[in-house]
Protein backbone atom coordinates (compact mmCIF):
# COMPACT_ATOMS: atom_id res chain seq x y z
CA UNK A 1 0.00 0.00 0.00
CA UNK A 2 2.79 2.41 0.90
CA UNK A 3 4.41 2.03 -2.54
CA UNK A 4 1.09 2.72 -4.26
CA UNK A 5 0.42 5.85 -2.19
CA UNK A 6 3.91 7.20 -2.82
CA UNK A 7 3.55 6.64 -6.56
CA UNK A 8 0.39 8.77 -6.58
CA UNK A 9 2.12 11.51 -4.59
CA UNK A 10 4.93 11.52 -7.18
CA UNK A 11 2.65 12.16 -10.16
CA UNK A 12 3.53 15.07 -12.42
CA UNK A 13 -0.18 15.82 -12.84
CA UNK A 14 -0.80 18.00 -9.76
CA UNK A 15 -4.59 18.07 -10.08
CA UNK A 16 -4.95 14.55 -8.66
CA UNK A 17 -6.83 14.06 -5.37
CA UNK A 18 -6.00 10.70 -3.78
CA UNK A 19 -8.66 8.66 -1.99
CA UNK A 20 -8.02 5.20 -0.51
CA UNK A 21 -10.94 2.84 0.17
CA UNK A 22 -10.09 0.00 2.57
CA UNK A 23 -12.05 -3.23 2.22
CA UNK A 24 -13.12 -3.62 5.85
CA UNK A 25 -9.60 -3.33 7.28
CA UNK A 26 -8.44 -0.35 9.34
CA UNK A 27 -5.10 0.95 7.96
CA UNK A 28 -2.06 0.70 10.20
CA UNK A 29 -1.37 4.37 9.51
CA UNK A 30 -3.22 7.20 7.78
CA UNK A 31 -1.21 9.29 5.37
CA UNK A 32 -2.32 12.94 5.76
CA UNK A 33 -2.02 13.48 1.99
CA UNK A 34 -4.78 10.94 1.37
CA UNK A 35 -8.52 10.82 2.01
CA UNK A 36 -9.18 7.54 3.83
CA UNK A 37 -12.45 5.61 3.64
CA UNK A 38 -12.82 2.35 5.61
CA UNK A 39 -15.70 0.02 4.73
CA UNK A 40 -17.37 -1.47 7.84
CA UNK A 41 -17.01 -5.06 6.60
CA UNK A 42 -14.75 -6.77 4.04
CA UNK A 43 -16.58 -7.35 0.77
CA UNK A 44 -13.88 -9.62 -0.71
CA UNK A 45 -15.12 -9.15 -4.27
CA UNK A 46 -11.71 -8.45 -5.80
CA UNK A 47 -12.06 -4.72 -5.29
CA UNK A 48 -15.38 -4.14 -7.05
CA UNK A 49 -17.21 -2.64 -4.06
CA UNK A 50 -14.31 -0.43 -2.87
CA UNK A 51 -13.99 0.94 -6.40
CA UNK A 52 -17.73 1.59 -6.59
CA UNK A 53 -17.68 3.42 -3.24
CA UNK A 54 -14.66 5.50 -4.21
CA UNK A 55 -16.15 6.31 -7.61
CA UNK A 56 -19.47 7.43 -6.17
CA UNK A 57 -17.77 9.63 -3.57
CA UNK A 58 -15.64 11.23 -6.28
CA UNK A 59 -18.65 11.75 -8.56
CA UNK A 60 -20.56 13.36 -5.70
CA UNK A 61 -17.73 15.91 -5.55
CA UNK A 62 -18.10 16.61 -9.30
CA UNK A 63 -14.75 15.17 -10.36
CA UNK A 64 -13.93 15.56 -14.05
CA UNK A 65 -11.62 12.53 -14.32
CA UNK A 66 -11.22 9.22 -12.51
CA UNK A 67 -8.39 6.68 -12.26
CA UNK A 68 -7.99 3.62 -10.04
CA UNK A 69 -4.91 2.09 -8.42
CA UNK A 70 -4.76 -1.21 -6.54
CA UNK A 71 -2.38 -1.80 -3.63
CA UNK A 72 -0.22 -4.20 -5.68
CA UNK A 73 0.35 -1.64 -8.44
CA UNK A 74 2.32 1.58 -8.75
CA UNK A 75 2.36 4.37 -11.33
CA UNK A 76 5.45 5.85 -12.91
CA UNK A 77 5.61 9.64 -12.32
CA UNK A 78 4.49 10.41 -15.89
CA UNK A 79 1.47 8.06 -15.84
CA UNK A 80 -1.44 10.46 -15.24
CA UNK A 81 0.23 13.23 -17.20
CA UNK A 82 0.60 11.03 -20.30
CA UNK A 83 -3.03 9.90 -20.07
CA UNK A 84 -4.28 13.47 -19.57
CA UNK A 85 -2.47 14.64 -22.71
CA UNK A 86 -4.83 12.47 -24.78
CA UNK A 87 -7.97 13.36 -22.83
CA UNK A 88 -8.98 16.20 -25.16
CA UNK A 89 -9.32 13.66 -28.00
CA UNK A 90 -10.71 10.60 -26.22
CA UNK A 91 -13.29 9.79 -23.56
CA UNK A 92 -11.00 7.15 -22.05
CA UNK A 93 -7.22 6.97 -22.24
CA UNK A 94 -5.23 3.81 -21.54
CA UNK A 95 -1.62 2.91 -20.86
CA UNK A 96 0.30 -0.33 -21.19
CA UNK A 97 1.84 -1.87 -18.07
CA UNK A 98 4.95 -3.57 -16.75
CA UNK A 99 4.56 -7.02 -15.25
CA UNK A 100 6.91 -7.23 -12.27
CA UNK A 101 7.75 -9.85 -9.68
CA UNK A 102 6.70 -9.36 -6.07
CA UNK A 103 9.94 -7.46 -5.40
CA UNK A 104 9.04 -4.93 -8.06
CA UNK A 105 11.63 -6.15 -10.58
CA UNK A 106 10.57 -6.17 -14.23
CA UNK A 107 9.51 -9.46 -15.82
CA UNK A 108 8.30 -7.99 -19.12
CA UNK A 109 6.30 -5.13 -20.63
CA UNK A 110 2.69 -6.08 -21.31
CA UNK A 111 1.61 -4.40 -24.55
CA UNK A 112 -1.04 -6.99 -25.43
CA UNK A 113 -3.21 -7.69 -22.37
CA UNK A 114 -3.93 -4.02 -21.63
CA UNK A 115 -4.16 -2.11 -24.90
CA UNK A 116 -7.67 -0.67 -24.67
CA UNK A 117 -8.92 -2.52 -27.74
CA UNK A 118 -9.94 -5.78 -26.08
CA UNK A 119 -9.08 -5.09 -22.46
CA UNK A 120 -7.62 -2.41 -20.20
CA UNK A 121 -6.37 -3.24 -16.74
CA UNK A 122 -8.12 -1.25 -14.01
CA UNK A 123 -4.89 0.50 -13.03
CA UNK A 124 -4.19 1.61 -16.60
CA UNK A 125 -7.12 3.81 -17.64
CA UNK A 126 -8.32 7.36 -17.06
CA UNK A 127 -12.04 8.10 -17.40
CA UNK A 128 -12.83 11.66 -18.46
CA UNK A 129 -15.76 13.76 -19.65
CA UNK A 130 -18.88 11.78 -20.47
CA UNK A 131 -17.14 8.50 -19.55
CA UNK A 132 -16.67 9.37 -15.86
CA UNK A 133 -20.16 8.20 -14.87
CA UNK A 134 -19.51 4.64 -16.09
CA UNK A 135 -17.43 4.14 -12.91
CA UNK A 136 -20.69 3.62 -11.00
CA UNK A 137 -21.01 0.25 -12.72
CA UNK A 138 -18.33 -1.23 -10.47
CA UNK A 139 -21.26 -1.86 -8.16
CA UNK A 140 -23.01 -3.99 -10.79
CA UNK A 141 -20.41 -6.69 -11.43
CA UNK A 142 -21.54 -10.26 -10.59
CA UNK A 143 -20.72 -11.73 -7.20
CA UNK A 144 -21.38 -14.98 -5.38
CA UNK A 145 -21.25 -15.26 -1.55
CA UNK A 146 -18.22 -17.18 -0.29
CA UNK A 147 -16.46 -17.16 -3.66
CA UNK A 148 -13.61 -14.78 -4.47
CA UNK A 149 -14.66 -13.89 -7.98
CA UNK A 150 -11.98 -13.25 -10.58
CA UNK A 151 -12.29 -11.19 -13.73
CA UNK A 152 -14.48 -8.37 -12.38
CA UNK A 153 -12.19 -5.93 -14.21
CA UNK A 154 -12.95 -7.70 -17.49
CA UNK A 155 -16.69 -7.58 -16.80
CA UNK A 156 -16.42 -3.85 -16.14
CA UNK A 157 -14.34 -3.23 -19.25
CA UNK A 158 -16.83 -5.20 -21.34
CA UNK A 159 -19.54 -2.78 -20.22
CA UNK A 160 -17.30 0.16 -21.03
CA UNK A 161 -16.79 -1.13 -24.57
CA UNK A 162 -20.53 -1.48 -25.13
CA UNK A 163 -21.07 2.23 -24.40
CA UNK A 164 -19.26 3.35 -27.53
CA UNK A 165 -16.76 5.63 -25.80
CA UNK A 166 -13.73 6.76 -27.78
CA UNK A 167 -10.57 5.11 -26.40
CA UNK A 168 -6.97 6.12 -26.97
CA UNK A 169 -3.80 4.34 -25.84
CA UNK A 170 -0.54 6.07 -24.96
CA UNK A 171 1.49 2.99 -25.86
CA UNK A 172 3.62 3.68 -22.78
CA UNK A 173 4.06 1.10 -20.01
CA UNK A 174 3.57 3.47 -17.06
CA UNK A 175 1.93 1.04 -14.61
CA UNK A 176 3.97 -1.48 -12.62
CA UNK A 177 2.03 -4.55 -11.48
CA UNK A 178 3.58 -6.77 -8.80
CA UNK A 179 2.00 -9.99 -9.97
CA UNK A 180 1.24 -13.19 -8.11
CA UNK A 181 -0.42 -14.84 -11.12
CA UNK A 182 1.42 -18.05 -11.97
CA UNK A 183 0.93 -17.45 -15.71
CA UNK A 184 3.09 -14.32 -15.57
CA UNK A 185 6.09 -16.39 -14.45
CA UNK A 186 6.10 -18.87 -17.33
CA UNK A 187 9.33 -17.39 -18.73
CA UNK A 188 10.92 -16.90 -15.31
CA UNK A 189 9.79 -19.81 -13.09
CA UNK A 190 12.75 -19.28 -10.76
CA UNK A 191 11.36 -15.85 -9.79
CA UNK A 192 7.82 -16.88 -8.85
CA UNK A 193 6.75 -16.27 -5.23
CA UNK A 194 6.08 -19.16 -2.80
CA UNK A 195 2.32 -18.85 -3.36
CA UNK A 196 0.76 -17.95 -6.69
CA UNK A 197 -2.75 -17.38 -8.04
CA UNK A 198 -4.39 -19.42 -10.77
CA UNK A 199 -7.79 -19.13 -12.40
CA UNK A 200 -10.36 -21.79 -11.54
CA UNK A 201 -14.00 -22.12 -12.65
CA UNK A 202 -16.47 -22.73 -9.79
CA UNK A 203 -20.16 -23.03 -10.67
CA UNK A 204 -19.46 -21.37 -14.03
CA UNK A 205 -17.82 -18.41 -12.26
CA UNK A 206 -14.10 -17.60 -12.72
CA UNK A 207 -12.47 -17.62 -9.28
CA UNK A 208 -9.04 -17.15 -7.72
CA UNK A 209 -7.24 -20.20 -6.36
CA UNK A 210 -3.94 -20.08 -4.48
CA UNK A 211 -1.29 -22.72 -5.24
Amino acid sequence: MRNAIESVAAQRWPAAIHMVVYDGHEPAERDPRVRHVVLPLPCEDTGATPRAVGANLALAQHCDALAFLDADNTWLPEHLESLAKLADRYDITVSARRICDTNGQLLYDDDMESDGAIFADTNCFLLTGRAVGIARHWGDVPRKPGIRTAGVDRVFWGRVRKQGFSIGCTGLATVCYRSRWLAHYSLYPERKPPRCKVLEIVDDIPTVKWV
